[in-house]
């Protein structure tokens, strides 16, 4: 084996029906910890140092739509169903104008901007022999497809997700789907087939849906739902260290900046030393009519090398109903910003960062007007970055936790699952849920229900 895969993102020995647990913090990752252990029937109590709930995944309502503080969906997966069926949330899909991807180059949007001549070369780098580890992402796109193809395709992609330069990612910690599959043969193309061999006779639960996937109110609903879920087993304004004692078990979801005062040694240095990266987002509410050139979509990734600043943007109203309150006439959009070495944009105002994206989407979309509305989100910590140390210490950790720790868990956005999908995918290997029948699954029963009907008639 060739990388190091985690079994678990829920760092240290496995949950224990027979004990009683107390999660510190109640952000998605402790909420989430919550609702699966109170479905399991397992004893716990949240405890939170603030007055809410939620951590970074709120849903804001303007004046004329929704502004998402952080994720504005997530991918599909039976536990978030299951979530949202026991929640009685209504799971919302992507509207059919968010089809389109798209990633800038030379300052237009293409859905596929390759060359031939490079595209040649991504088809060559597929089947070019993987003799040696890659440490970082940048490594890997670089070496096995060439320079173009990274910039272009790569460096936006993960720039959009873990708000980080491919440079300072690691390849099997922010890749690790592509890591294991390469953990089974040298070749990508024959890896793969290997791998999902091996994945279908392990997964015998089947698949009741697919893509992005929100509700209706925006992504904060679930935290919001959540909490009133388990509002009996979370304590508020309360430091969880006073809890931290040798005859209690805990489960740290709080940030590595606040576990790290749990311990003593080199698991404290360890998560001491977890560096967090600086986010903007702001998401604007312009009139449609004030573009000459937008295109409708999912939203456009806007690699380094177009020297334009915003990272990305989502067409939020063009993904999901209910973004605007006037969709015939308003439009929102979500642009991304992340501090570099020679300017920071934590230390400018609202009004500078919006002028920043408003000049972007002239850019862009020949935008000739002010937004009728807009809000700022500044995050000086806001993702941990997936670098090669973070990577190998995930390891250590969990060697640490099992033998010197055993009575305390970690758990979060840090331990090697970066979106609420992995998170709930990580807890729900512990408490396998029943297969969830989606909206598609139901009309295609009901579909086969009327056709063995017809036959008998």
């Amino acid at each position: 084996m060739k990388y190091r895969i985690l079994e678990n993102s829920f760092l240290g020995n496995p949950p224990d029906k027979d004990k009683t647990y107390i999660i510190i913090g109640a952000g998605v990752a402790g909420l989430m910890t919550g609702y699966f252990f109170k479905k399991a029937g397992i004893s716990f109590k949240i405890i939170e140092k603030t007055d809410r709930a939620g951590g970074l995944l709120q849903s804001h309502q303007l004046k004329n739509g929704i502004a998402e503080q952080a994720a504005n969906g997530f991918l599909w997966n039976r536990e978030i169903e299951q979530m949202a069926q026991d929640l009685g949330l209504e799971l919302i899909t992507p509207n059919k104008e968010a089809s389109g991807r798209f990633l800038v180059r030379d300052r237009e949007l293409f859905r596929y901007p390759l060359s031939m001549s490079e595209t040649l070369s991504l088809i060559g780098g597929l089947f070019v022999a993987h003799n040696n580890t890659f440490e970082t992402i940048e490594e890997f796109g670089k070496k096995q497809f060439g320079d173009a193809i990274a910039n272009q395709m790569l460096e936006p992609a993960f720039a959009g997700i873990y708000g980080a330069s491919i440079s300072q990612l690691s390849f099997p910690g922010a890749m690790t789907k592509v890591a294991n599959v390469l953990n089974s043969g040298n070749r990508l193309p024959m890896a793969l087939i290997r791998s999902r061999g091996e994945r279908s006779r392990e997964d015998s639960t089947g698949k009741g849906g697919s893509g992005t996937h929100s509700f209706k109110n925006g992504i904060g609903e679930l935290t919001i739902k959540l909490a009133e879920y388990l509002k009996e087993n979370i304590l508020y304004n309360t430091d969880g260290l006073q809890f931290n004692t040798p005859d209690n078990h805990l489960i740290i979801t709080a940030p590595a900046y606040v576990a790290k005062d749990f311990f003593t040694g080199e698991v404290h240095d360890i998560l001491n030393a977890v560096q967090y990266l600086p986010l903007h987002t702001s998401t604007f509410i312009f009139k449609k009519s004030d573009f000459k050139t937008f295109k409708e979509g999912f939203g456009c990734l806007i690699p380094r090398n177009e020297d334009l600043p915003t990272l990305g943007v989502l067409f939020n109203s063009c993904i999901f109903p209910n973004r605007v309150v006037d969709e015939e006439e308003h439009i929102s959009l979500t642009c991304m910003l992340r501090d570099e070495e020679d300017v920071l944009y934590s230390k400018m105002t609202d009004e500078e960062i919006k002028d920043i994206h408003c000049s972007d989407l002239n850019e862009l979309f020949g935008l000739e007007a002010a937004p009728i509305e807009y809000k700022v989100f500044k995050w000086e910590n806001a993702i941990p970055l997936y670098s090669p140390e973070l990577y190998n210490n995930w390891f250590t950790l969990n060697y640490f936790l099992k033998n010197k720790y055993p009575n305390i868990n970690l758990f979060g956005n840090y331990t090697g699952e970066i979106a609420i999908r992995g998170m709930a995918q990580s807890l729900g290997k512990f408490f396998p849920q029943k297969k969830v029948e989606t909206d598609v699954m139901v009309v295609e029963k009901e579909n086969l229900i009327t056709s063995v009907k017809n036959e008998e008639e």
